[in-house]
């Protein structure tokens, strides 16, 4: 792809129907991955951090590219995956109310939240990783 800015509606198209879902998803993954990474790592994201968000992200469109209504509006969906998967790990990583260390608190709402993740976000995070792993292996 010599323009990633601009993925032929075509091969959108395609994606959304379920024709040569390894190949427009690859030419979808070469053209757009690295600038969502950059959106994460622009957003003050970690590297790693921000190459594990991408996938996540285009594990969201391989599994939802169906639902997109406008081929040609791809490019913001993209980001809109991505802004609302960056808007969920900051979330993650908030502390609920902040309270001092010493204090004690009964009341769950001033608690500290807990920033790891749980065992059922865990475990789908593996499941979507392995997913996007066996779909990149699956590309030429």
């Amino acid at each position: 792809m010599s323009d990633p800015a601009n993925v032929p509606e075509a091969i959108v198209l395609a994606l959304q129907a379920g024709r040569e879902v390894n190949h427009n998803f690859e030419l979808n993954f070469r053209a757009y991955h690295r600038q969502v990474a950059g959106y994460f790592e622009r957003q003050g994201i970690g590297h790693e951090q921000s190459r594990d968000l991408t996938q996540e992200v285009f594990l969201v469109v391989l599994g939802n590219a169906s639902t997109l209504r406008d081929p040609a509006s791809f490019r913001s969906w993209l980001f809109g995956i991505a802004r609302n998967k960056m808007l969920h790990y900051l979330q993650s990583r908030k502390r609920v109310n902040l309270v001092p260390e010493d204090k004690e608190s009964d009341r769950p709402e001033e608690r500290l939240a807990d920033p790891s993740p749980g065992a059922l976000e865990q475990t789908l995070d593996r499941e979507r990783r392995t997913k996007l792993h066996e779909a990149l292996e699956e590309l030429p």
